[in-house]
């Protein structure tokens, strides 16, 4: 049963270097690439505010939702194996469970099918640009509906720069840079979070080098800062792109399960989140004044013309950072399937690892690729980052205050102990493990705190900031929704009206 175990789950073993490496790479994903367009197009005032204020709102949930964790019986430090759509079975039984495993994988799947489309385009440039040629399977409605074709520099269509497809808008294909970064990521999905963890400091170490070039490149253009105004003229992307830029909270759990015992965890998601705010503000205003008129989502296709030294800079960038937080999203959702009884260890590994790359090249196009972050920001990443864990939190108060969780006492919780790294089945009454933890009263909830909450954040009502959390992030997000309506009603209006 351990061996078997050890296959699926990694031991406890991560460290606090490593927790910070992985918490800032989960941060850092596709969301960066569109941060220089939002500086652009937003201004600098509404983007810096709405970056600060999620920086603070993901690291509350973060830490909340941690709490909730540590609440749960005899989980104080964190032995158990509970991940995200656990917690959710634990505070609110089996039907809500359920909804939140489907909209979490949907979540991290669409984070995952970003970094896919973000990959192998970056893959595919990198090939063009060292053999002067590239190919691809192109879909098509006649037969035999699959044809070779290839592109050269010469051939280019010259959509390529806004929507990062160089074999045109509005198809499907399959190219030889997907098929390559699909078997580079693969093995990694089908290991596990600890196993991973050498990838997530290279990762990281190719970042710092990548960005300081990135920066030495704008350094050398020449800046438009009146270009990037206080408030800009378009305001209806820049949510929608925020939120996927701090979309990490639902990892958190996986993390805990696998962390070394002594590792500080507000220590962690602080400095991680901090760190990451700084980057995104020095590439996006840097990027904005440098590429004042750039009209991608990826700035990536911005300077991908900008010589040997850039060039070589986004392949690495590519491969080393968004490729492996693709392989760590993966994992995720096949944590969560298995933990959940959702499906066995099998097909927990098909759903997590190889779904995303048997659809991901129908969103190859650029254009389908942005409405992709706009619509899962908005319906699916958003809420279950920022909004269902702090309803956890209040959930997990009013289950500790009246001894009224929403499982029975035969539920099966999966364990991890963190000496051996074994992972087994408790059926322990619900009730003695409950003893074991102080439950404060119903008068005290509001302001109880127990384990993982920093002092300074103590200080609040944290019952009552959960609360503010959650309807000020549902406002914004419904509204994202309804803009998002609004645009494609006007959109689909025009080419009515145009044919």
């Amino acid at each position: 049963r351990a061996d078997s175990d050890d296959a699926v789950f990694g031991r406890k073993t991560i460290g606090y270097g490593g927790s910070v490496v992985l918490c800032i790479n989960n941060v850092i994903g596709p969301g960066l690439l569109a941060i220089p367009l939002i500086f652009q197009q937003a201004g600098w005032l509404s983007t810096t505010v709405l970056m600060v204020f999620f920086l603070l709102v993901s690291a509350i949930s973060s830490t909340l939702l941690t709490e909730a964790i540590a609440l749960i019986p005899g989980n104080s430090r964190f032995r158990r194996r509970v991940e995200f759509s656990t917690v959710v079975l634990f505070y609110f039984g089996e039907a809500w469970h359920i909804i939140a495993q489907i909209v979490l994988t949907l979540c991290l799947q669409a984070v995952n099918i970003e970094g896919i489309i973000v990959g192998a385009q970056a893959m595919g440039e990198f090939i063009l640009y060292s053999i002067q040629q590239n190919w691809a399977l192109l879909f098509s409605r006649t037969f035999p509906f699959l044809e070779l074709t290839s592109v050269t520099p010469a051939t280019l269509p010259p959509s390529t720069s806004d929507s990062g497809c160089m074999f045109g808008e509005n198809v499907t294909v399959i190219s030889l840079g997907y098929v390559i970064v699909m078997l580079f990521t693969l093995p990694l999905g089908f290991s596990t979070l600890e196993r991973n963890l050498w990838t997530q400091y290279l990762s990281l170490v190719i970042s710092m080098i990548v960005f300081g070039q990135f920066i030495w490149h704008f350094y050398q253009r020449t800046w438009e800062v009146d270009q990037v105004r206080v408030v800009g003229h378009n305001q209806s992307q820049v949510v929608s792109v925020i939120v996927l830029c701090y979309s990490f909270v639902t990892t958190i759990p996986s993390w805990l399960n696998e962390k070394s015992d002594h590792v500080s965890i507000q220590k962690v998601i602080w400095s991680s989140t901090l760190l990451s705010t700084v980057i995104y503000l020095v590439i996006g205003v840097l990027g904005a004044w440098a590429y004042p008129h750039v009209n991608s989502d990826n700035f990536l296709n911005a300077i991908s013309d900008a010589g040997p030294c850039t060039e070589y800079g986004i392949f690495l960038f590519t491969i080393g950072t968004i490729v492996p937080g693709t392989a760590v999203s993966s994992i995720m959702v096949k944590y969560n399937l298995f933990v959940g009884g959702v499906c066995g260890h099998g097909w927990a590994s098909f759903w997590g690892v190889g779904l995303p790359w048997l659809v991901g090249f129908l969103f190859y196009s650029g254009t389908d690729f942005a409405e992709l972050v706009n619509w899962s920001s908005a319906l699916f990443i958003g809420f279950i980052n920022f909004v269902v864990p702090v309803v956890v939190y209040r959930r997990a108060c009013h289950v500790q205050a009246n001894r009224k969780p929403a499982i029975d006492t035969n539920m099966l919780i999966v364990s991890h102990t963190a000496e051996e790294g074994v992972h087994c089945r408790e059926g322990d009454e619900f009730d003695t493990m409950l003893g074991a933890v102080a439950v404060p009263s119903a008068r005290s909830r509001t302001s109880m705190v127990v384990h993982t909450v920093p002092r300074w954040l103590a200080r609040f009502d944290l019952y009552r900031l959960a609360l503010g959390i959650e309807i000020t992030v549902t406002t914004l997000l419904v509204a994202q929704i309804a803009n998002n309506v609004w645009q494609s009603w006007q959109f689909h209006s025009k080419n009515l009206l145009t044919h």
